[in-house]
């Protein structure tokens, strides 16, 4: 088997006495520190700068906060007590919670048996695209999987009542982690009876359905009817073209697997097999969304590093881990070294806002698109003149909330510029910008100041 020579060589750890599952844990935080402190005082990561300083900044009333699983968020609240700054408490959530998703593939892959080569394995799959995706901004997301994924390695160690409580934890994070708990002991359930599955499984849907008291009716009903509202093909294109293509590195691996099928799911067990099985066939039908995808990346890569494993072939193994390792280096200049805008423009968007900040008066708003709120929030504009635009509203509708003042500000891109907008993919592909809610500002607002990329405008209201 190979073995990550550049670990085993790795003095410093060994002094350190740094075990295995201290390396899963450590190597995805530098990964993520390097990166975070390159990129400043920025937090990288769109959902980063978009809702987690809002949610640090302006904790939301508990049974409020409780309908949008804010465990994770709950726990950013409570570091920024000690930190005290709402961009520096998110960085350090996103270093953390990149080494819990380590250590937590670590520790599942352990228990299904992959022990001498675990941490090797573990590294592989959490620098497969579709982890990497998924830790870029998913925090809740990789919080939540972290937990289930605890929960079914206790599981499977025998430490039921830890399993039980990392499960109903799990549920109360997030629920695509019930519902990845669910696929996991699909096969335990209703194959084997396993009554300790069943009871981790009843758990982390319960503590899901805690978090909807009292609209749980209402909120499944609107996932349901939202996902089923839209035709099958366009799930399917949505949840498997924009999620799957960061699993095309790894398609030429997938070889072989049909060879050893077998032995992969004695291996992994029903549940894991399920898991699988769960996001391919039944995600489309339930929730529309591509982050069930790159959810998929930690089975789905497992049971391809373990198939390459299992053949045997060295030169394979090798250029298995060469084209992990390529696909992050360049996953990574392009796609997670940004933050809700390109990171040339953050300085300069700060300044505008700033400059925004001295001239609001009480006959003055300002509308920011919601991949801006959270430098707006930094500046120390007050919330309540500000209207955010989601990428799903019309910017002309938003302007019926200036009704009564005298001046509209935005901080927008300059026109002919809005391609430059948050995600990548725009970038890539410009025709994606109306999805985002990335346009011209209307032709009735004038600039005051002009950056690169972006200027602050206003609209002077006629009386």
């Amino acid at each position: 088997m190979v073995r990550l020579l550049w670990v085993k060589r790795f003095g410093v750890f060994r002094r350190l006495k740094v075990g295995e599952g201290g390396l899963s844990f450590f190597i995805p935080v530098l990964y993520r520190l390097v990166l975070e402190v390159l990129a400043g005082s920025v937090p990288l990561g769109y959902d980063c700068v978009a809702f987690y300083v809002e949610s640090v900044m302006f904790p939301s009333p508990f049974v409020e906060a409780l309908e949008h699983f804010p465990l994770y968020n709950f726990l950013l609240v409570f570091m920024n007590f000690v930190i005290g700054d709402a961009f520096l408490t998110v960085k350090v959530g996103s270093v953390l919670v990149s080494g819990f998703l380590g250590y937590s593939i670590y520790r599942w892959l352990k228990a299904l048996g992959f022990r001498s080569n675990g941490l090797y394995y573990a590294l592989l799959i959490f620098f497969f695209l579709p982890t990497l995706r998924m830790s870029w901004d998913l925090h809740r997301n990789c919080f939540g999987l972290s937990l289930a994924l605890l929960s079914m390695s206790y599981l499977k160690e025998g430490r039921g009542k830890l399993a039980c409580f990392l499960a109903f934890v799990a549920g109360f994070s997030h629920p695509f982690a019930a519902l990845s708990i669910v696929a996991m002991n699909f096969g335990s359930i209703f194959l084997r009876r396993d009554k300790a599955a069943f009871l981790v499984v009843f758990l982390s849907c319960f503590g899901m359905m805690l978090t909807q008291l009292p609209s749980m009716f209402t909120y499944v009903y609107s996932q349901i009817s939202s996902s089923l509202s839209r035709s099958f093909i366009e799930r399917v294109v949505v949840a498997y073209v924009l999620g799957g293509w960061l699993l095309l590195p790894v398609v030429p691996f997938i070889k072989g697997v049909r060879r050893n099928f077998r032995r992969l799911v004695d291996g992994f067990g029903f549940e894991n097999f399920w898991w699988v099985f769960w996001f391919f066939v039944v995600s489309p039908f339930f929730y529309f969304s591509d982050r069930f995808i790159y959810m998929l990346g930690i089975p789905l890569g497992t049971i391809v590093v373990c198939n390459v494993m299992l053949e045997g072939d060295e030169r394979k193994q090798k250029a298995l881990f060469y084209v992990i390792m390529v696909s992050m280096a360049a996953y990574t200049s392009v796609g997670m070294f940004n933050t809700s805008i390109p990171l040339r423009y953050t300085s300069e968007v700060m300044r505008l806002f700033e400059y925004c900040r001295e001239l609001l008066d009480d006959d003055s708003i300002v509308l920011v698109h919601r991949s801006l709120l959270g430098f707006a929030l930094k500046v120390g504009i007050d919330p309540s003149k500000i209207v955010v635009v989601e990428p799903y509203e019309n910017f002309t509708m938003k302007m019926n909330f200036s009704k009564g003042v005298k001046e509209v500000f935005a901080v927008w891109w300059l026109r002919g510029k809005y391609w430059e907008g948050g995600h990548p993919l725009v970038r890539v592909f410009p025709f994606l910008a109306g999805s985002y809610g990335l346009y011209d500002i209307p032709e009735d607002f004038k600039i005051i100041r002009e950056g690169r990329g972006f200027a602050l405008y206003v609209y002077k209201r006629q009386n």
